[in-house]
């Protein structure tokens, strides 16, 4: 089988294909799968709908940034259907009482699984118009832990319990029609909603508005540190929990790891989360990692927390580069460090997609400034106050110094013994002397060409910035220049106390 992809197509397709060695078989989890003409949501439907359950075999498979990934369908002409409508199945069978699915792993998926023993919550408790069914082994225990919250000031409610398979795909389909490539809502056939043993708590400060701020503090750490005593744990949002019945007989004490150190997560529906953290007060610097596919630089952040204690925050986008934004049936994507001016989201929307129309430009530019407000309003950063930026490049990737020397808006300086790849980026003068008299790679920013990045809104703004880059895999180096960015740091603000 072949696809042959015209030079339009590639452009906006924006994909690579993988061969399988034989073809693989492939269940569809949403009510209707409608196949395509050509890998992309836009072409033309075949006519032809896969329902829930439906087996196909696929011996390739075509990825796309900005739209569904596809399976291409063996036939004449061939099919495609969105990947993310599927999961993988060796072999899969359906139980005689249509209850439950396996594969030939004798794996049970919880597919069409109802507990038998399904209670709704009390209503005093739940914070929906609508019953809310948990298991009934759990009812005594979740009672006592949201009475014990109420004695400790904290008025909680349940928001949601079990969901049936229907609930389910709605929600999935849902959350994909918005962004193909979104993960905070899983797979049907993934949720631990069908077990009745999953619960997400709310107050009556952030009501059903969960998903996208917690706002109240106090009342989650009392919850989190308190849980594990009623039979509770962390169901891997601040919000959800799930129930085991292994009571710990006293509360538990965080420990000091990355996740326990967020103090705020704010929820930008189907694109990203923006994660601030805390740990002390650090009066000089704060720190920021912008790319959530770059984990060098997350390792680094999760360094500079335990080291110097300073006021945190990172883009949260599934180890993605770009954040994505859906308008009309496609999506959009933007590099979270292209939109700190209007000018440079404006170049970047020109540059990358052309074909939007002035309605959707005015949508888009619209959201995006909404995000980054909401980045720039959560950093602590103000001209007394250095903002320490994180960044790690892909090994094959371009980008280096000599990226820099052959421009002339940048002043640079090269240790020929040191990887390229490895530089600090300042916007002070003074900064890249300090850099340059510690013999490491260096570059200053001198004029300002808008590309809309987090330098050049410090430039513009006269704030105290330092960007540490590194080649991906360089942890400990990066966490050595990140001391001796603290270092810099120190040195100035003792200059400006003499």
């Amino acid at each position: 089988m072949r696809y042959i992809a015209t030079a339009a197509t590639a452009l906006i397709l924006l994909s690579s294909s993988v061969m399988f060695a034989a073809p693989k078989r492939y269940m569809i989890i949403t009510n209707s799968a409608i196949s395509r003409s050509e890998p992309r949501s836009s072409s033309d439907p075949t006519g032809q709908k896969l329902g829930f359950g439906s087996i196909i075999f696929s011996d390739k498979l075509i990825r796309n940034d900005t739209d569904f990934d596809f399976l291409e369908i063996a036939g004449e002409p061939p099919r495609y259907v969105p990947f993310e409508m599927t999961i993988e199945v060796p072999s899969v069978s359906l139980s005689h009482d249509k209850k439950s699915i396996t594969t030939d792993s004798d794996e049970g998926l919880p597919l069409l699984y109802i507990p038998k023993d399904l209670l709704p919550v009390n209503s005093m408790y739940s914070f929906s118009e609508e019953r809310i069914l948990v298991k009934k082994t759990m009812l005594k225990d979740l009672y006592s832990l949201l009475q014990a919250a109420k004695k400790n000031g904290h008025t909680l409610f349940v928001a949601n319990g079990f969901k049936d398979l229907q609930t389910r795909i709605r929600e999935y389909e849902e959350a994909i029609s918005r962004n193909p490539k979104q993960r905070a809502v899983p797979k049907p056939v993934f949720s631990s909603f069908a077990t009745g043993l999953v619960i997400d708590i709310t107050d009556e400060a952030t009501g059903m508005n969960f998903e996208h701020e917690v706002k109240n503090d106090k009342a989650w750490k009392w919850l989190h540190e308190n849980a594990p005593r009623y039979g509770f744990r962390s169901g891997g949002k601040t919000y959800r929990f799930e129930y085991s019945g292994e009571k710990s007989r006293r509360s538990v004490t965080p420990g000091p790891t990355f996740a326990e150190t967020i103090n705020e997560r704010i929820e930008v529906p189907s694109i990203c989360t923006i994660h601030v953290l805390k740990t002390a007060t650090n009066k000089k610097a704060s720190f920021m990692w912008v790319h959530h596919n770059e984990k060098s630089a997350g390792k680094t952040l999760k360094y500079a927390l335990s080291e110097y204690k300073g006021h945190s925050l990172y883009i949260s986008n599934n180890d993605k580069r770009n954040l994505y934004l859906s308008y009309g049936r496609r999506n959009y994507f933007i590099d979270p460090n292209r939109i700190f001016t209007a000018r440079g989201v404006s170049k970047f929307l020109t540059r990358h997609h052309k074909s939007l129309s002035r309605k959707g430009r005015k949508s888009l530019t619209k959201r995006i400034t909404d995000i980054r407000e909401t980045i720039l309003t959560s950093i602590d950063w103000h001209k007394n106050k250095y903002l320490i930026v994180l960044h790690s490049s892909r090994p094959g990737s371009d980008f280096s110094i000599e990226e820099f020397n052959r421009k002339n808006s940048y002043l640079t300086y090269t240790n020929p013994d040191h990887n390229p790849k490895n530089l600090f980026f300042t916007t002070s003068l003074q900064d890249y002397y300090f850099f340059k008299s510690k013999q490491f790679n260096v570059v200053y920013q001198r004029s300002i060409e808008d590309d809309g990045s987090l330098s050049i809104y410090a430039a513009k703004n006269n704030l105290p910035y330092i960007n540490i880059e590194v080649e991906e895999g360089n942890d400990e180096v990066q966490k050595k220049m990140l001391d001796l960015a603290i270092e810099c740091v120190n040195q100035q603000f003792k200059e400006k106390s003499l």
